[in-house]
């Protein structure tokens, strides 16, 4: 009867041990998918090699805003988005200032 009670014990440490284990390393993720940021550019407009050097985003995307769809009505080239979200973080015309928001 011992020797039940020990493996029983056993098993439902492991299984919690388990499940703290995969809701952290959930947690973790969901954390860094949430600070992801995208560059989208809107129109045919290219930035050049220097320019996607120095920004600090995770992607960059090409192709032209939907104001309809994202709720947020812009005419910039530019446009700053959370990945999770696509929330409009900022938009612009000027590379350098996304350049210089990104790098702080």
């Amino acid at each position: 009867m011992k020797v039940n009670k020990k493996h029983r014990f056993l098993f439902f440490t492991v299984i919690s041990i388990f499940i703290i284990f995969f809701i952290s390393v959930n947690a973790i993720e969901n954390y860094h998918n949430n600070k992801k940021t995208i560059l989208f550019v809107n129109g045919v407009e290219n930035i050049t090699e220097y320019q996607r050097d120095s920004l600090n985003v995770d992607s960059i995307a090409n192709g032209y805003w939907d104001d309809k769809k994202y709720n947020y009505n812009t005419n910039h080239k530019y446009i700053l988005i959370k990945l999770k979200t696509w929330k409009v973080i900022i938009s612009t015309d000027n590379i350098d200032e996304i350049i210089e928001f990104t790098n702080k």
